[in-house]
Formats: C-alpha cells, sequence, structure tokens
C-alpha cells in the first residue's frame, strides 16, 4: 500500500511527514482555523512553561490582567490540542507578527500603580480599596472609634 502526500501546501511545514500538527489541516480545515485562533492563548501557555510568571505574561502579550492569562491557559490546556499542536499554534502566532509586545516583561520592569483615591484624613493611597472608602484602615478606625465616642455621650446626656 502506498500513500501519496502533496508536500508544501501549509505555513506550519514543507514536508507533511515531518508535521508537528496531530491532524492535518487539510483534512480538518475547521480544527485548525480554531487552533491558529487560540494562537495568541498558545503562546501564553509556552511563555508560562517556559517559567514567566502569570504577570510577566499578562505584561508580554497586552492581556490586561493576570486572570485573562490564567482563563486563557485553562482553555487551552481543556481544549482537544496536543503539546506539539500548542507549540505549532505558538510559533505561527509569532511567525506571524501577533506578539504585542516581543520582550517578556520583569516584575521589576512593571510600573507601579498611579493612585487614584486617597484618605480624606491623612492622603494615604486607598486605591486598592473596594467600594465607597473614603479612608484608609488606620483611619477609619479612628473616626469609628471618634463616631462611637460622641454616641455614646449623645445617649449619656439624653438619659439625664
Amino acid at each position: 500500500m502506498s500513500f501519496s502526500y502533496e508536500n508544501g501546501r501549509c505555513e506550519v511545514t514543507d514536508d507533511c511527514l515531518q508535521c508537528p500538527l496531530s491532524r492535518c489541516r487539510a483534512d480538518n480545515e475547521r480544527w485548525y482555523r480554531a487552533l491558529l485562533e487560540n494562537g495568541r492563548h498558545a503562546y501564553a501557555v509556552s511563555l508560562w512553561e517556559s517559567g514567566l510568571t502569570l504577570r510577566q505574561v499578562a505584561g508580554t502579550l497586552g492581556y490586561a490582567a493576570e486572570g485573562y492569562v490564567y482563563r486563557a491557559i485553562n482553555r487551552i490546556k481543556s481544549a482537544d490540542y496536543s503539546p506539539q499542536d500548542i507549540e505549532a499554534s505558538a510559533r505561527i502566532y509569532v511567525e506571524r507578527g501577533g506578539v504585542v509586545y516581543p520582550t517578556p516583561a520583569t516584575d521589576e520592569e512593571t510600573p507601579a500603580p498611579t493612585p487614584t483615591r486617597f484618605c480624606l484624613d491623612c492622603g494615604a493611597d486607598i486605591s486598592d480599596r473596594h467600594g465607597n472608602s473614603k479612608r484608609c484602615p488606620a483611619c477609619a478606625i479612628i473616626v469609628h472609634a471618634h463616631q462611637r465616642q460622641l454616641r455614646n455621650e449623645r445617649l449619656q446626656k439624653g438619659k439625664e
């Protein structure tokens, strides 16, 4: 039994017998298109597996947050792709110029966020506090203690 292969018909490899993909792109075009669409995620997996942190991968690929990287890695890992498919997809993504930021960012290079909210009393940065917080934790304790003292004094005056 002999097989004939039409070599040089895709961007993955010039030789079909040396192709790293688990399936032929010509046999399953939908699967191949999905693999290429996930190229950025596949590249995130390869960066993460090479030892970069989620923050560094997010900085390198322009993801808004580390959570996006985590979900992208999980999405690729749970899909029906072999490790060779993921590697080939990442390579094609890079070859096509899809990398947003070419050099990996390190934790030292990541700029500190600019404060957007400040404590009313001491001026400390409270950008990381949720909700309608207007004071840092230390000032909030002082203010609440003072308010409690005033309330207790009013109650005492009302009983007399």
